[in-house]
């Protein structure tokens, strides 16, 4: 179970106990022509397909898929722990943005979040390295602070794929790819690992 499958299992989850407030069936998700809406709430990545990690889900035993296309989420039915009693210790309060971004909520749960200096907005941290914990700002105004910062320093590397010159961070040594290469890696290595999970299965 990797992290984009968890947010969106999560989002189902919070699409659900929102539901229960107007639907008989709030468990029953018609995703379908509510794509964008949910990857944007679950804060998934562009590679992420929906219909084949649905069959994957649908696989692994976390929701069922019925005729019409609608997700069951069994999981909340299967699963003790969303029987247990709500109390004032353990209820959590999703509430304006973090509501309708429930999925970049349980991101900063996971990786901790930092108040931008400049925006005062509320981020995530990118990742869990001591460098990325002593964080001032968000990534744009860091790229407008930069701009205007002649201090700052960058480097130019080329994509490992198409070739093209990127400027990045000085500091930043994980970067080998252009975004669209980068998304195109991402969805391949997504391919591949289904490929191998459902020929695992045959087997």
């Amino acid at each position: 179970m990797n992290w984009q499958r968890t947010k969106y299992l999560f989002t189902l989850y919070i699409w659900t106990k929102v539901q229960e407030h107007y639907l008989d069936k709030p468990n029953m998700h018609y995703l379908k022509q509510y794509y964008k809406r949910f990857k944007e709430d679950a804060d998934l990545k562009t590679s992420f397909n929906m219909q084949r990690e649905r069959d994957l889900l649908y696989d692994l035993g976390y929701i069922y898929v019925n005729f019409a296309l609608g997700i069951d989420a069994t999981f909340i039915r299967d699963n003790d722990v969303f029987r247990t009693p709500i109390t004032d210790k353990n209820k959590v309060v999703l509430k304006g943005e973090d509501l309708y971004k429930c999925g970049y909520w349980l991101e900063k749960q996971k990786m901790g979040s930092f108040i931008c200096q400049n925006c005062g907005k509320e981020f995530a941290h990118y990742s869990k390295s001591k460098q990325e914990k002593g964080r001032k700002y968000c990534k744009e105004c860091a790229n407008v602070i930069g701009h205007n910062n002649n201090n700052i320093e960058y480097k130019i590397i080329s994509c490992i794929d198409c070739g093209i010159k990127l400027k990045v961070d000085k500091f930043d040594n994980k970067t080998c790819r252009c975004e669209d290469c980068q998304q195109k890696e991402n969805s391949l290595k997504i391919k591949n690992r289904v490929r191998k999970f459902r020929e695992k299965n045959k087997m």
